[in-house]
């Protein structure tokens, strides 16, 4: 509906997304979850959020379990060759999450 087209024009989304200049939504997705992780690692040790980001929850429930949000992170960070260390440097964190060539503008 951005640029005009609909479903009986039958073109991927690829190509729409190439044309309004937005990335995937699980790029996004990724980056953002990446960037909320290096604002939390780089806070002071007393904040909340560092602290929640240090506690563990134990009891899970029966069948496959879901995955935690630490564990998508670590998933992410691997991917991207990325250390919890590297997270403390604001300026080569924001750079290595925002991964190759991004057209869309990240603000």
């Amino acid at each position: 509906m951005i640029c005009g087209v609909t479903l009986r024009d039958r073109i991927s989304n690829e190509e729409i997304r190439s044309r309004v200049h937005v990335a995937p939504l699980g790029t996004v997705i990724t980056r953002n979850r990446l960037r909320w992780f290096g604002h939390a690692v780089r806070r002071e040790d007393e904040s909340l959020i560092k602290q929640a980001l240090d506690m563990r929850a134990e009891r899970r429930g029966r069948g496959r379990p879901k995955l935690r949000w630490e564990e998508l992170v670590s998933r992410d960070m691997r991917v991207k060759g990325l250390s919890r260390q590297d997270a403390l440097n604001r300026e080569y964190w924001r750079v290595a999450i925002r991964g190759p060539a991004n057209p869309c503008k990240q603000g």
